[in-house]
C-alpha cells in the first residue's frame, strides 16, 4: 500500500511538472516565434552550405590540423613561424611569353574593351 501511495505522489509531481513545462514552453514559443523561425531558416542554410562543402571545408581542415598539430608548436619562435623554401627565379616555360593586351577604345587607362566602350 505504501508503494502505491508513493508512486501516486511521484506521478502527480511528474504531471504537475510536465504541465508547468508545457505552459512555460507555450509562452516562450508564442513570444519568440518570429525569431525562432528566422534562426531555424538561417541554420538550415548554414547546415546546407557546410554539408555541401564537408570534404573541403571540414574533413580536410581536420586532416591539416592533425598534420600540423605536432609540428606547428615547435616551429613558432617569438611569434614567428620559421619556414624554409626555395625561390624559383626563372619563370616556367609556359610563362615565357605572357599575353599582350591591345587597348581599344577611348579609356585613358586603355581599358575601353573591358569597360564596354
Amino acid at each position: 500500500m505504501n508503494t502505491i501511495v508513493t508512486q501516486q505522489a511521484s506521478f502527480s509531481a511528474l504531471i504537475a511538472g510536465g504541465t508547468n513545462l508545457a505552459r512555460t514552453s507555450r509562452a516562450f514559443l508564442a513570444k519568440n516565434q518570429a525569431n525562432l523561425v528566422r534562426f531555424i531558416n538561417g541554420s538550415a542554410a548554414l547546415l546546407d552550405a557546410v554539408y555541401d562543402n564537408r570534404k573541403a571545408g571540414i574533413t580536410d581542415a581536420f586532416a591539416i590540423n592533425i598534420a600540423l598539430g605536432s609540428t606547428l608548436p615547435s616551429a613558432v619562435k617569438e611569434g614567428f613561424v620559421k619556414t624554409e623554401g626555395n625561390l624559383l627565379l626563372t619563370p616556367p616555360d609556359y610563362y615565357t611569353s605572357p599575353p599582350r593586351f591591345r587597348p581599344t577604345g577611348t579609356s585613358p587607362a586603355g581599358f575601353g574593351a573591358l569597360g564596354g566602350e
